[in-house]
């Protein structure tokens, strides 16, 4: 009984062409390849065996291949490729060790020779490798050997084989002949003894991994492509691998990339060399000419565009719109801390002094009028100034929940600096300082406005001057009016205090900032200038620092359209 081979049936790729083993003993062979007389005995062992892969073609392959390639230049090419010796992991092959037998088995009839007959010599003297199917061995189906199996049926290089895996390498074959020579009818029955006899025991076989290499004329202009792997049977050496169909082959790869590379072309490398490496494949040996690359044209703003655009913006103005929203939260958050913190130590010290000094007062024990009249003077210091942030704080709160209606009328500015000097002057005498009016306008100058939030604005900048410039050299504070250049109205407050850091100028109008040079012992929660600035917004003008005469001092301008 035969057993096929699996590439005689197996569906294979249309770019592998053929499997072949190249023996230096042997030559060419491919377990594709099958003569007459083997393929009569597969449809007759096994008649519903069908061996598509038998095909002229590829027997007249392999008549090409051996007279283009003879054995020894097939095996210098695969040599000068590399595969001189197989990689790793190695395979180690070696045949399952069964019962010996017991008796010998009887003398069998002597067989004809014949076709048969002679296909069994050949399968026995030729390699394991070469072969395209296996005759059956004579075990049954304990897996044992059959007492009574008949060499017309079996495989004597089984037998052999088996007595050589049982006694050991250490007999080797000499053991086994001896056997064969005192039963040479059970061992054999024809005249083949010398091929029987020369069997050697079973080998260790290593196998390669693939690796592509290109036959043909010459290397420039190759004509097969080959996937080669080399085979170690013990100390001999074979070749096995795959004809491919290089063609096809590159039509399938070109197609990958066409749309990519519409004037590509792959060619054969040399040895794997190659002046461009990134333009060579890893796993065969062809190297891409791309060619003339066409760019893309330009798609114009389409639909997708478009939307895409429009989505990104939308993204863009909400992440900006959660980044203010987290920041004004943060902001108004160290607001109340800041006003919380300011308001309650600016009412503690007002406080704490008015309840001193009603103390001693309604106690009796200020006797002396003219102690007296000093308690009765800083009483009425300390609860102005208690009205005064009172009343900023509720006008900052009216600011912050509404805005507030405005009476604009007409207003004599003379009028209205007089108004402010009856005010503040003996206030600024108190605290040594000196109010100087100057009114540079023409007589009878008026404006259209608000008169309490103007006086407003003006007592907050002359407080501050007051407030913090009690260390300066030159007392005196200004108040002037004049006509701009753009044909509004001024009215400006300046002073020769310590003025205000340029890195500052914009923060003092903030709620609750004051500046870092200020003087803390003057009080204050910071609103004043905060106030100033937004009432003048509400007039319809504008608050603007800049630095006193001379580079001295601070200059608080309010400008007013006539």
């Amino acid at each position: 009984m035969w057993l096929p081979s699996p590439l005689l049936n197996a569906e294979l790729p249309e770019w592998m062409m053929l499997h072949f083993q190249i023996d230096p003993q042997f030559g060419w062979q491919s377990p594709q390849v099958i003569s007459d007389e083997l393929a009569q005995i597969l449809r007759r062992t096994h008649a519903d065996l069908k061996i598509p892969n038998v095909t002229p073609e590829r027997k007249q392959l392999l008549s090409s291949l051996s007279k283009q390639f003879p054995t020894k230049e097939a095996v210098a090419i695969c040599s000068v490729r590399g595969l001189k010796q197989a990689d790793e992991p190695m395979f180690p092959i070696e045949l399952e060790p069964t019962e010996p037998l017991v008796n010998p088995p009887p003398q069998p009839n002597p067989i004809d020779s014949g076709p048969q007959q002679q296909q069994i010599a050949n399968t026995a003297s030729s390699p394991a490798t070469g072969n395209t199917a296996q005759q059956y061995s004579g075990r049954d189906n304990g897996n044992r050997i059959n007492p009574n199996f008949n060499i017309q049926n079996g495989d004597p290089e089984y037998v052999i084989r088996q007595q050589l895996n049982l006694r050991g390498k250490t007999e080797g074959k000499s053991s086994i002949q001896n056997d064969v020579r005192n039963y040479p009818s059970v061992y054999f029955p024809g005249n083949n003894m010398k091929e029987i006899l020369a069997i050697e025991p079973p080998v260790e076989i290593r196998l390669g991994s693939m690796k592509p290499i290109w036959f043909g004329k010459s290397l420039e202009s190759p004509e097969y492509l080959l996937y080669v792997r080399v085979a170690e049977v013990g100390s001999k050496c074979v070749y096995q691998g795959i004809v491919l169909d290089w063609p096809l082959v590159r039509d399938e790869l070109l197609a990958s990339v066409t749309d990519l590379f519409p004037d590509a072309k792959l060619s054969p490398l040399s040895d794997g060399e190659t002046a461009h490496p990134e333009r060579a494949m890893s796993a065969l040996p062809i190297e891409l000419e791309p060619g003339a690359i066409v760019l893309p044209a330009s798609m114009g703003w389409n639909t997708l565009r478009t939307g895409l655009v429009f989505a990104w913006v939308a993204a863009v103005i909400a992440l900006l719109a959660v980044g203010m929203g987290g920041w004004t939260l943060l902001d108004l958050s160290e607001r109340r801390i800041r006003f919380v913190s300011a308001v309650t130590h600016e009412l503690r010290t007002p406080l704490t002094t008015l309840r001193l000094y009603l103390d001693l007062l309604t106690s009796g024990m200020v006797t002396d009028e003219k102690h007296r009249a000093e308690y009765l003077a800083t009483l009425h210091t300390e609860s102005d100034r208690l009205h005064r942030l009172i009343g900023n704080v509720l006008d900052f709160a009216r600011l912050e929940k509404s805005r507030p209606s405005v009476q604009m009328v007409p207003l004599s500015v003379s009028d209205l600096l007089e108004q402010v000097r009856q005010t503040w002057q003996e206030r600024c005498a108190t605290d040594a300082k000196e109010l100087v009016v100057e009114n540079h306008l023409i007589p009878g100058v008026s404006l259209v406005s608000d008169s309490s939030l103007v006086q407003q604005i003006l007592s907050n900048l002359v407080d501050n001057a007051r407030k913090y410039t009690r260390d300066a050299e030159d007392p005196r504070i200004w108040i002037r009016a004049g006509n701009c250049d753009n044909g509004s109205i001024y009215i400006e407050v300046e002073d020769r205090g310590p003025g205000v850091e340029a890195n500052e100028r914009t923060s003092i109008f903030r709620p609750f900032c004051r500046g870092n040079n200020a003087d803390v012992t003057a009080g204050g929660v910071g609103l004043g200038l905060a106030l100033a600035k937004r009432w003048a917004t509400l007039l319809n003008g504008r608050l603007i620092l800049e630095r006193g005469e001379g580079g001295i001092g601070a200059r608080f301008r309010l400008e007013l359209p006539v």
